[in-house]
């Protein structure tokens, strides 16, 4: 997992070969005038971004969640998003709770791998507007430029 600030993504652009492709994306976005989008950044479904607003939870009621091929950038749009967080090789076993847990509010930014099982979308607000990157673990191409 990887929590910072976006100002200082590039510092993870060497982690993934389309990270540094997600956030020159971000960066096109007129985010103030989007309510609900999805984009295919890449083809066959390597990079793809979605944007909407999604009801928020308690802590109690949030479930973890893991994604197996795919890697999650998280960025609120408006307001704090709690997350819960325990490591993915811990859901076999029989655990109660969160490990940690982290309030990402807009400016920043949470990268989620395969290995981070996470619940997101806690607080006391109704709903939170928020942008989500899915990228391919192992994208069979990285070359996204006559597709973006």
């Amino acid at each position: 997992m990887v929590f910072d600030q976006i100002a200082r993504a590039q510092r993870y652009y060497a982690l993934h070969p389309l990270f540094q492709t997600a956030f020159e994306f971000l960066h096109t976005l007129d985010l103030a005038s989007i309510d609900q989008a999805a984009y295919e950044i890449c083809p066959n479904k390597q990079l793809r971004a979605f944007i909407g607003s999604e009801p928020m939870r308690s802590a109690e009621a949030a479930k973890l969640e893991a994604h197996r091929h795919y890697i999650d950038i998280q960025i609120p749009l408006g307001g704090s998003e709690g997350y819960g967080w325990r490591p993915t090789q811990e859901l076999t076993q029989r655990v109660a709770g969160y490990q940690a847990h982290i309030h990402v509010r807009p400016g920043e930014f949470l990268i989620l791998f395969p290995e981070d099982a996470h619940a997101p979308l806690i607080g006391n607000e109704a709903e939170i507007k928020k942008l989500v990157f899915k990228i391919a673990v192992n994208p069979s191409s990285t070359d996204c430029k006559e597709h973006s």
